[in-house]
């Protein structure tokens, strides 16, 4: 890259032609990088249209799975927090009656009370048959660990053709 002397000295030299050269070198520079995100941006938008006509009947499914990691102290904000506020009626509730089956995935430690705790502020809010509670016991979590944790959600809502909602509690 020239510096600025240089420039100077290129302008006084060659005159009023090397400004337009160097103008127009500058324009069809950007030009040319706005051209190649205009033309990505178009391929991407015609790479999804393609896969949602062809995959759209896979796409669809009437079962949420609300996926959370907690342990620690993030229980007491889980249960203080985040799961009442999904229990709120226009949460979990309107989804209930909209015709969607709920799961509860929570990663966490094996902790009796923890569980117990939340099966009972389920049934504070709505009918705990209609919501599915399953929990993936971990020992010793560690948040170096967490993407291990995660990935075993976002598995099994592959596995079981829901749609997958982090609900963690931070």
């Amino acid at each position: 890259m020239k510096n600025l002397k240089r420039h100077i000295y290129e302008i006084r030299s060659k005159g009023i032609f090397i400004i337009f050269s160097k103008l127009q070198k500058l324009i069809n520079s950007y030009t040319l990088i706005l051209l190649k995100r205009i033309l990505f941006i178009l391929y991407l938008g015609f790479i999804f249209s393609s896969f949602k006509k062809k995959n759209n009947d896979k796409l669809k499914s009437d079962k949420i799975i609300f996926g959370t990691v907690v342990w620690g102290d993030f229980i007491k904000l889980y249960t203080k927090f985040t799961l009442p506020s999904l229990l709120a009626s226009h949460n979990i509730p309107l989804l209930i009656s909209s015709g969607y089956k709920i799961k509860l995935l929570i990663s966490t430690n094996r902790d009796i009370n923890f569980e117990k705790n939340i099966r009972i502020l389920i049934s504070k809010h709505i009918n705990i048959n209609k919501v599915e509670i399953e929990f993936h016991h971990n020992e010793n979590m560690k948040s170096s660990l967490l993407n291990q944790y995660l990935n075993k959600i976002y598995e099994q809502s592959v596995n079981e053709n829901a749609i997958i909602w982090s609900a963690h509690p931070d």
